[in-house]
């Protein structure tokens, strides 16, 4: 097995270098860590979305695209059919807007109608967003897994028509 090393403030290895050379400040300790444990802790490749044809023919199943609120709000109202296909394959995560700057939060059901599997939320807001979000996985025993309806699994089944959920929560 091989072995590395990691600090506690490793995402901010730069920054505490830094810091640690202008202060005189010893070095964070270091601790062993199993590169094969490692290595499992992401299992996802972060991948750019450019469009649905390209996702298609090269996007791999372990890859995810991260859409901003507004972008994947232009995918749900333009592209809504091609966006629920997408999710039936792959995995995208949705981000608050960056001008969230009171912290509100997004519509998740915007999102899940469509198949998104990850809806960040502002955790430090309550409401009635926040209230949909922990509501939606209540089903199923409180396990915090639910089973998508079937336009979302099934290929034979479509979008619309009834079939979506479409939420009414303003």
């Amino acid at each position: 097995i091989d072995y590395g090393e990691i600090t506690d403030d490793d995402d901010c290895y730069e920054d505490n270098k830094r810091r640690i050379k202008k202060d005189n400040i010893t070095t964070p300790k270091r601790r062993k860590l199993s590169k094969a444990f490692s290595d499992l802790v992401s299992i996802l490749q972060s991948v750019l979305f450019e469009d649905f044809n390209s996702s298609f023919t090269k996007q791999r199943c372990e890859q995810i695209c991260t859409f901003s609120e507004n972008a994947a709000l232009r995918l749900v109202t333009s592209d809504a059919e091609d966006f629920v296909s997408y999710n039936k394959r792959f995995l995208s995560r949705v981000l608050p807007g960056t001008w969230r700057v009171d912290s509100s939060n997004l519509n998740p059901q915007d999102f899940f109608n469509v198949g998104c599997q990850l809806v960040a939320m502002n955790y430090q807001t309550a409401g009635k967003f926040m209230d949909v979000y922990f509501g939606r996985f209540l089903s199923n025993g409180s396990c915090g897994y639910i089973l998508k309806p079937p336009y979302l699994r099934d290929d034979n089944s479509s979008y619309g028509n009834g079939n979506n959920g479409t939420s009414s929560i303003a």
